[in-house]
């Protein structure tokens, strides 16, 4: 760790049982902060004794059903002019550059910075979304805090002396460098259901003690459709799009949620149309809501409007591949199958040699998918099938 520059930089982590994953995110900081802050909330795995060990200084916390609460102990133990804070399953695809760290910090007018994140699952660490993060990076001020029981917010709290009823200000946010890219290893299916139902709990509370807000329909989506109860996050999700409302960075997140759940569910293609157009009057220059739309008219047997959507999925995939943006649940395997979907739809349609162009441009863009492969076997056994009863 660094000591004695004019900006010094502080790390801070909330923890439990996280033995398996902080000492890579602790490693991937570099040498970047000048102090590391970890809060244990009553870890059983040697976690406390392994943050030690990478000259963290150590704080016990004892759980209240409150992250915010938890993140705020967090920070006012920091004496960094600037916080990175991480979740012990969070870690930098390349170590940060103190340097480079300084440089932005130095000239940014932000009070915080979003950070560009991967979310990823399994040994192979495969790629499930790619969107810009909560906030990670802020300025240490007692009047920045997290507020929130459950999916706990950066918040700029107002003066003790504001007046009664004044409305709060707000943050000034910007987004930090994308080669600052995060990888997240938190969807891993064998844990995932066990914080959703946790994440559910925390969150009825809060809603039990606050009433029920706007804000809070996205959050039940996400517990909802982790817990696999496809219903009850269709009707969040919808509630919350049909609210005044906007999360910052979640808006193709709950799109996402809402038409999966109608996926799961079934029979629904209908609905999924019509909030796969809401969704592309959103985000006209994302490709994942003309995929959705073209998958769906497939499956309502309107093969050329699917054609079009389809190619104007892939259209933007091109476009948008190398510059991230609010969020990205497209990519290089989606790509693939789409690509292969249309050589279906031109199989169909008699047109062999395009056919053979999209499976072609299929494996381009996912060498490795299973799914790609067995989609363009069918095609090759069927054409021969074909061609022997000619």
């Amino acid at each position: 760790m660094k000591g004695g520059d004019a900006l010094r930089i502080s790390a801070c982590y909330i923890v439990k049982d996280e033995a398996a994953t902080l000492p890579r995110s602790l490693a991937s900081l570099g040498r970047v902060p000048d102090e590391i802050i970890v809060v244990d909330t009553g870890s059983t795995d040697g976690t406390p004794e392994l943050a030690a060990q990478a000259g963290a200084r150590v704080y016990h916390y004892a759980w209240q059903d409150d992250f915010a609460a938890a993140r705020n102990y967090a920070l006012a133990q920091a004496t960094g002019d600037w916080i990175i804070f991480l979740d012990a399953d969070e870690y930098f695809a390349m170590p940060l550059l103190r340097r480079e760290v300084e440089r932005v910090l130095a000239r940014t007018q932000a009070d915080a910075l979003f950070v560009r994140m991967r979310n990823i699952v399994g040994a192979e660490a495969r790629i499930i979304a790619e969107v810009w993060s909560d906030l990670r990076i802020m300025r240490n001020r007692p009047d920045i805090r997290y507020v929130g029981r459950i999916h706990e917010q950066l918040a700029l709290l107002p003066a003790v002396a504001a007046e009664p009823g004044e409305p709060m200000a707000e943050l000034r946010l910007e987004r930090a460098p994308a080669s600052w890219l995060l990888l997240h290893t938190g969807y891993d299916p064998r844990f995932a259901s066990r914080k959703d139902g946790r994440n559910l709990r925390l969150l009825q509370a809060e809603i039990a003690e606050k009433g029920h807000l706007p804000q809070y329909d996205y959050y039940l989506a996400d517990c909802y459709f982790g817990l696999g109860d496809y219903a009850a996050a269709a009707k969040a999700a919808q509630a919350f799009i049909e609210s005044p409302v906007r999360m910052v960075g979640g808006g193709v997140h709950v799109y996402h949620m809402l038409l999966e759940s109608l996926r799961q569910l079934g029979g629904r293609e209908q609905q999924m149309l019509f909030w796969a157009e809401r969704a592309i009057a959103a985000f006209p220059q994302l490709p994942e809501f003309y995929a959705e739309k073209g998958m769906t008219l497939c499956a309502l047997g309107r093969l050329p409007e699917a054609r079009q959507a389809l190619i104007a999925a892939l259209e933007r995939y091109e476009q948008t591949a190398m510059s991230p943006g609010e969020g990205r649940y497209f990519l290089a395997e989606q790509a693939g199958m789409v690509a292969a979907r249309l050589g279906e739809i031109m199989h169909i349609l008699h047109d062999e040699q395009e056919a053979a162009r999209w499976f072609d441009q299929a494996e381009q863009y996912a060498p490795a998918s299973a799914w790609v492969q067995r989609a363009r076997q069918r095609w090759e056994q069927q054409g021969m099938a074909e061609r022997r009863e000619r």
